[in-house]
């Protein structure tokens, strides 16, 4: 009796699953590589949130807005500015560790749900990035008018008055801001200088309204800077959690959702197992198909 020969198209399905693991094997890299980007870009993104939350703290405890803000009444438009800054950056910063906790729970889990969560929560922040942006460019001459507007109350109250408080408010803006006075009618600048001013800035003779209007724009334009980077970060966050959202679903068609993991939690030998059953069955069959039409009898072939 003679054996059963394989048929001429065995090679062919000998030389195919080479092909497809390694085409596997390179869409299962991609994968890891956009997944290990994303992580370290939640990394940044925890580390900038928490960044906010320090700088909204440190605004609201520094020496030359917190000595503004105390001069200036409830209902000044420098202190609703002061108090709408803090609450931004409160928030922002908050959104910003929720939204990079959110994202490393999504990749260690695989969970399409969480990584659209995290999408819609970085998109609702870029648009919010986008008009923080949009004021400070905009705004910038309102801020220094509003500190401005708030020295030259308290100058107009001086020189009426000479109050005590408004006599006091003044020496800690002209110690905190290292200036003295600004332009009054000669019969009430010297007072104003030698009552509120040491004598070395008075010596100095610096305008407070100019050196008040450049410390609060000086401020403006590091928070615009700081805004840039984050929003970059945002924009990036954004693409990758997207390509491992879209990744993740079209997995379920692969059959393969659960290797695509930074830690490689399957074994890749089972992968290749699973891989190699389809082309298995193939061969066989095309050896039964062989022998039928040769008329030779076949064994009965082997399970894997």
């Amino acid at each position: 009796m003679r054996s059963c020969e394989p048929h001429s198209a065995e090679p062919e399905f000998e030389k195919l699953p080479p092909l497809r693991d390694g085409q596997a094997m390179e869409q299962r890299g991609w994968v890891r590589v956009i997944k290990l980007k994303l992580l370290i870009n939640c990394g940044i993104i925890m580390v900038l949130g928490s960044v906010v939350l320090v700088v909204t703290t440190w605004t609201a405890c520094e020496e030359r807005l917190g000595t503004l803000q105390s001069a200036g009444l409830p209902e000044s438009r420098y202190t609703a500015l002061l108090h709408s800054v803090q609450a931004v950056g409160g928030a922002v910063g908050t959104l910003l560790l929720v939204v990079a906790g959110l994202c490393c729970m999504g990749l260690y889990h695989e969970s399409e749900g969480l990584l659209g969560v995290v999408m819609i929560v970085l998109g609702v922040l870029l648009c919010g990035f986008v008009q923080l942006l949009v004021w400070t460019w905009e705004s910038g001459a309102e801020v220094g008018a509003a500190g401005q507007d708030l020295y030259d109350r308290l100058c107009h109250d001086f020189a009426l008055n000479h109050s005590d408080r408004a006599q006091r408010h003044l020496t800690l803006v002209h110690t905190a801001f290292s200036c003295c006075g600004r332009d009054l009618p000669p019969s009430q600048e010297p007072i104003l200088r030698e009552t509120t001013c040491s004598p070395q800035l008075r010596e100095q003779r610096q305008d407070c309204l100019f050196t008040i209007a450049h410390s609060l724009q000086q401020h403006l334009e590091i928070c615009r800077v700081f805004l840039l980077v984050i929003a970059t970060f945002i924009v990036n966050g954004l693409f990758l959690a997207s390509c491992v959202c879209f990744s993740l679903r079209l997995a379920e068609s692969w059959n393969r959702k659960g290797k695509y993991t930074v830690a490689g939690r399957q074994d890749s030998r089972t992968a290749e197992q699973q891989d190699a059953q389809p082309w298995h069955r193939s061969l066989t069959s095309a050896r039964a198909s062989h022998c039928v039409q040769t008329a030779l009898p076949c064994p009965h072939p082997r399970t894997s």
